[in-house]
């Protein structure tokens, strides 16, 4: 859904709604399975991915987690922006996984907001995770909200605890450290937020995807359109995910190498180009950076 097209009461229905539906994503899809040599009482020996304990003989597909082809998160947080050009497109702030990964937004020395990525070891990784309130976390309702003003930010925090997964979602935003803000917000919510939001790291260094999502939807009315280079990813490429008509919604994902997001995002700064003519028509444009294996959590 594109925020230009909607009134601000509508965009706050679809905001939850769209929390909602990945909530309900997440707790279907996401459910490591429990390794049958796992020690019931070893919290960090369960986390998943974690094969320390595991008999590595042993070929039971129970012995195996499902991992979906990829890395398997252990914490998530999103903080959903309901006046972002495309409502249900954001990544996350802050993402581990169970081989150490961490990926996480934060200011650049420019003052821009940027990825940036690091791997734990594995002890690193348990004292990260055994250092949050996690019983207490999980014995929270799904939803809270802050604030009755509409069109506010929704955040989002989902952990996995041994086998269990649990996503709880906060309408009202936790950016801003004044305490009406954060009324209404559980304190295990916002401890565990507040320190996977403040984790930095010496190692760390600036994190790109291996492709760049670019979303385009119908911009038939525009002026001057940039034109697309021909041997760019287009709406026909073999890579190219068809996802709506375009008049409402998005029409089409492009993805594209990191040097050519580099090149198109430097002239659309210098141009403030607002419209890309691609196969014969034009398109509005936007774009997201998808994280390591996230259609694991994201609805495909």
């Amino acid at each position: 859904m594109l925020k230009l097209t909607m009134k601000p009461y509508q965009a706050r229905f679809w905001m939850m709604l769209g929390v909602s539906l990945m909530i309900g994503v997440l707790a279907i899809q996401c459910q490591p399975l429990k390794s049958s040599s796992q020690t019931a009482n070893n919290s960090t020996s369960q986390i998943p991915g974690n094969t320390s304990n595991q008999n590595k003989d042993d070929p039971s597909p129970d012995n195996k987690l499902d991992v979906s082809g990829g890395r398997v998160p252990i914490a998530l947080v999103y903080d959903f922006d309901p006046w972002g050009m495309v409502l249900g497109s954001d990544s996350p702030s802050f993402a581990l996984y169970a081989d150490g990964l961490v990926i996480f937004a934060h200011r650049a020395q420019d003052g821009k907001q940027e990825y940036a990525s690091t791997v734990l070891s594995e002890q690193e990784r348990d004292a990260l995770v055994s250092s949050l309130p996690v019983k207490q976390f999980f014995e929270l309702e799904k939803h809270y909200e802050t604030t009755m003003i509409t069109d506010q930010v929704t955040t989002s925090v989902s952990l996995w605890d041994k086998d269990q997964l649990k996503s709880v979602s906060v309408y009202g935003g936790l950016r801003r450290t004044d305490n009406d803000r954060k009324a209404g917000a559980p304190a295990a919510f916002i401890e565990i937020y507040e320190k996977l939001k403040s984790f930095q790291s010496e190692r760390a260094a600036k994190w790109m995807p291996e492709k760049v999502e670019m979303m385009i939807w119908s911009y038939d009315n525009a002026g001057d359109a940039m034109s697309w280079p021909k041997n760019w990813p287009d709406t026909k490429h073999p890579e190219t995910k068809k996802r709506g008509d375009g008049r409402d919604n998005i029409a089409y994902s492009i993805y594209l190498s990191v040097a050519q997001y580099e090149t198109l995002r430097k002239r659309v700064e210098r141009d403030s180009e607002r419209a890309v003519l691609i196969n014969g028509r034009k398109w509005a444009f936007s774009f997201r950076f998808p994280f390591p294996n996230e259609d694991y959590w994201r609805k495909k």
